[in-house]
């Protein structure tokens, strides 16, 4: 099939595109390759991704996506997104205009193409301050602790619009904080192997006591890759599901694990808690594995090993 995945130099754009490649479709790829959190990581996952043969790359911004000349599109992939909770307070126009627009202009474009499904990125961080753990699909999310959860609530808004309006089918993902090799480096897990690598200091909001749920990226896309699998031949779906690790682990227990894999030592900072981040965060998994039968899950000290 013909797969255009938005975001495709992305963490998991690129895995995701590798995975589809592999099992021989064809990709069209579109990337902006925004400066976000470094544009070397993203020309390094490109590069990778130009050796495939059907790997095809736009360099373009996804409001400019009907620039794209292909005529037959199967689904489309939308990740390209801004992200980042703590930047969101800072650039909030930044937020909203990429996220939310950018993503009204994917659904347009489908609606022009008559592209009948859609996959899209949402994110753990719709559920906010909801305090409702392990958190499920049927939870109320409104109660937002950030323009970024507010952008991804606004993004199943607009899904679910365009299939009651014109039929588009949709499933959105509801990512629990991901990481793996090729992984963002302004995430947790990046920031903390890097400063025990080179001795920089570690900060930890609310002393270390957060909880979060890591979700390793190659059981993201396999999840993604089932659902494919799965609505392939289905004419109507709508669906919203969480994938998580459906595990927590406390920030300061990361760091300690963190610490004996990397066998270093620095100052680690324990600050007082940032409002914008919910003490805990765990995802329940339960409705995806349902509808795929995909259970896989890689445990922390494996993930971080890889």
């Amino acid at each position: 099939m013909n797969i255009l995945i938005t975001g495709a130099a992305g963490f998991i754009g690129f895995h995701l595109s590798n995975l589809f490649l592999n099992q021989n479709h064809k990709i069209i790829g579109i990337d902006n390759l925004c400066k976000s959190y470094g544009v070397k990581y993203k020309k390094e996952r490109l590069k990778i991704l130009n050796k495939k043969k059907n790997f095809k790359f736009y360099k373009l911004d996804i409001k400019n996506i009907n620039k794209i000349k292909e005529k037959k599109i199967d689904y489309i992939v939308h990740l390209a997104a801004q992200a980042g909770v703590r930047l969101s307070q800072e650039r909030p126009e930044l937020f909203i205009n990429d996220n939310i627009l950018g993503t009204l202009k994917i659904f347009e474009f489908a609606k022009k193409n008559k592209i009948k499904k859609i996959f899209y990125a949402s994110s753990s961080s719709v559920y906010g301050n909801s305090n409702i753990f392990p958190s499920n699909e049927k939870i109320d999310i409104n109660k937002p602790l950030s323009i970024y959860g507010i952008t991804k609530s606004t993004n199943e808004d607009l899904a679910y619009y365009y299939n009651f309006v014109d039929g588009i089918n949709s499933i959105g993902f509801r990512f629990f904080t991901v990481y793996g090799p090729y992984g963002r480096p302004d995430m947790s897990i990046g920031i903390f192997f890097k400063a025990f690598l080179n001795k920089q200091k570690i900060y930890l909001f609310n002393k270390g006591n957060n909880y979060r749920d890591f979700t390793y990226v190659d059981d993201i896309v396999n999840q993604i890759y089932a659902c494919f699998l799965k609505t392939k031949n289905e004419k109507k779906f709508l669906k919203v599901f969480n994938i998580g690790g459906e595990s927590t682990i406390l920030m300061k227990s990361l760091v300690k694990l963190i610490q004996k894999i990397t066998d270093k030592d620095t100052k680690i900072i324990y600050s007082k808690k940032n409002k914008l981040d919910p003490v805990k965060s765990l995802a329940n998994n339960n409705a995806i594995k349902k509808f795929t039968g995909y259970t896989k899950k890689t445990k922390i000290n494996e993930g971080l090993l890889k």
